[in-house]
């Protein structure tokens, strides 16, 4: 959506403009709630090494392994198998994006 974007932008003015003309700040990015976990939808995965702070990144679910455990593909075309579902949140938020890409203007 429009207010996606402009949280992936960290455009703090676009936000409150979109906000204040009525685009849902707690809707779902992708599919419906129902295909939350389910191939192809997206979500915002953190960086898998532990060292300095964590990056997330949005990305694409591929092949689902069970166990909340997904394959998922990004946009720069890197491939990460078989992440643990304590690595994703499913169809985040424009709030969750901007919280936890640390989007501050945006977020405020």
């Amino acid at each position: 959506t429009p207010l996606d974007v402009a949280v992936e932008a960290d455009a703090g003015d676009a936000v409150q403009t979109l906000i204040d003309l009525g685009s849902p700040w707690h809707r779902p990015l992708g599919h419906s709630p129902e295909l939350s976990q389910k191939e192809d939808s997206v979500a915002l995965v953190s960086s898998q090494t532990s060292a300095g702070p964590l990056v997330w990144q949005l990305a694409r679910a591929g092949y689902e392994f069970g166990d909340g455990c997904f394959n998922f593909s990004y946009e720069d075309g890197k491939h990460e198998m078989q992440v643990e579902a304590d690595r994703y949140v499913p169809m985040p938020t424009p709030a969750v994006l901007a919280d936890r890409e640390g989007r501050t203007f945006a977020a405020k």
